[in-house]
């Protein structure tokens, strides 16, 4: 199968992990990545679906790496006990359904966690810095004609606040995505112009501005590269 950018990206986030829980496993290609690549050096599968776990297990044993993954059945975080991994992935489900799984328990030893919401992203990024995470990285991937917001975060001592260019985009940018970054932003001017064309709305007029905005800051930012 090859490498999809979205999960590449996520490999890319994470190095010298000792153990990596994959929330949702799904197949295991995230786990089989990280192992191959020495970023982790166990990892953690869990997944509630039993069919996709079999799956993740057979990867690992075609692939001879079934000593550094181990699958367990189960919601979330709870088959995780205190200590047992650094780094938690949670990639391929929506914003809602991730909040849920990060309500379920707070585990002691997590250094670093790392989440693809499928969908509803903003919702996402709102829980996280009302309940005390840090944002360090957050960034658009487009693969096959989809749009991916990856976001890296840490536990602190303090709630903090997102403006809502932060909510809506993204809150740091890397140099190979920014063209990711700008299709995004004019997908959703589409999709915001579509759904308010009926009735102009002054959430919809803010939320363009903001858009638009960011997009003339991306580009005057590559233009100014360009003239280096």
């Amino acid at each position: 199968m090859r490498a999809l950018k979205r999960l590449i990206a996520i490999a890319d986030l994470i190095d010298d992990a000792e153990t990596v829980a994959d929330i949702g496993c799904d197949h295991g290609y995230l786990g089989k990545m990280l192992v191959k690549s020495g970023k982790s050096k166990k990892i953690i599968a869990i997944d509630i679906n039993s069919q996709s776990l079999a799956k993740t297990e057979k990867l690992a044993k075609k692939c001879h790496i079934q000593d550094k993954i181990e699958a367990r059945l189960g919601d979330g975080l709870k088959p995780l006990q205190d200590g047992e991994t650094d780094t938690v992935v949670i990639a391929g489900l929506g914003g809602h359904t991730i909040v849920d799984i990060l309500k379920q328990k707070e585990l002691l030893g997590v250094k670093e966690y790392v989440f693809q919401p499928a969908q509803k992203s903003d919702f996402l990024k709102i829980y996280l810095q009302q309940n005390k995470f840090k944002i360090i990285c957050d960034f658009i991937v487009k693969d096959k004609n989809k749009f991916y917001n990856i976001v890296k975060a840490v536990r602190v001592n303090k709630n903090i606040k997102l403006d809502e260019e932060e909510i809506l985009f993204s809150l740091t940018d890397f140099d190979q995505y920014n063209n990711d970054l700008l299709e995004y932003i004019d997908a959703f001017i589409e999709r915001v112009n579509a759904f308010s064309e009926t009735g102009k709305n002054l959430k919809a007029e803010h939320q363009l501005s903001i858009a638009n905005n960011l997009k003339n800051k991306i580009i005057n930012k590559e233009t100014e590269k360009c003239k280096k």
